[in-house]
């Protein structure tokens, strides 16, 4: 099986050159591709240094779950790969241990879990595992998820929730040592708090969307 891996980006110029040269390592993977979300920085430029990337630049913020769709479609691999553009300890081990279970049909999809790479990460993923952006999964189960393109930071939630009326299996692979960058971090305390009041809004409308439905 090919496999492609998505990273969906918004103003990660400062970290997304870690996470694209650790997938630019395996020679397992078939392609990557970048989605530029709208950044205000050089996010797309320094995607583009990597010669393996294929970036994909939106010209507006359209969101994550739009993000995902849009690279999923020009995919061209038969499993995809979702991995935050912040992330800090990936290796092309971990990568691996995210897509193997879906080669072999262990799984229908893998969600990776960060682990021992920080202590708010850690605590973040304790109380929300599945919310993780890190997971695998074949590429025509993604496309045919309804909603996506509208769900913006909801998009985990709504593809839990796709794989499970399906009757699909899902894995949580431990990610040992990897961790995230804080939005508190990347923008500061006051900047950083509403990014992450406007997430979890966005979650929270995903969810209430789907007990709707």
């Amino acid at each position: 099986m090919s496999i492609s891996v998505v990273i969906p980006a918004y103003n990660e110029a400062t970290r997304i050159t870690h996470v694209v040269r650790a997938v630019a390592e395996c020679d397992f993977i078939s392609e990557i591709i970048v989605v530029d979300d709208g950044s205000e920085d050089q996010t797309a430029a320094i995607s583009a240094r990597c010669e393996r990337a294929h970036v994909l630049r939106f010209p507006t913020n359209r969101g994550k779950g739009a993000a995902v769709l849009a690279g999923s479609r020009l995919a061209s691999g038969d499993i995809c790969l979702l991995l935050d553009a912040d992330l800090t300890g990936i290796t092309p081990a971990h990568l691996r241990d995210l897509t193997t279970p879906i080669e072999t049909g262990k799984a229908d999809m893998t969600v990776g879990v960060l682990s021992g790479g920080g202590f708010w990460s850690d605590a973040g993923q304790g109380v929300s595992p599945a919310l993780s952006g890190q997971r695998a999964m074949r590429r025509e189960a993604l496309i045919k998820i309804n909603g996506l393109s509208e769900c913006r930071m909801g998009v985990e939630v709504l593809i839990n929730q796709a794989i499970r009326a399906d009757g699909g299996q899902i894995l949580r692979i431990s990610l040992e040592g990897v961790h995230h960058t804080l939005k508190e971090q990347k923008m500061g305390w006051r900047r950083g708090l509403r990014a992450r009041g406007r997430m979890y809004r966005e979650i929270g409308q995903t969810i209430l969307k789907l007990r709707r439905t």
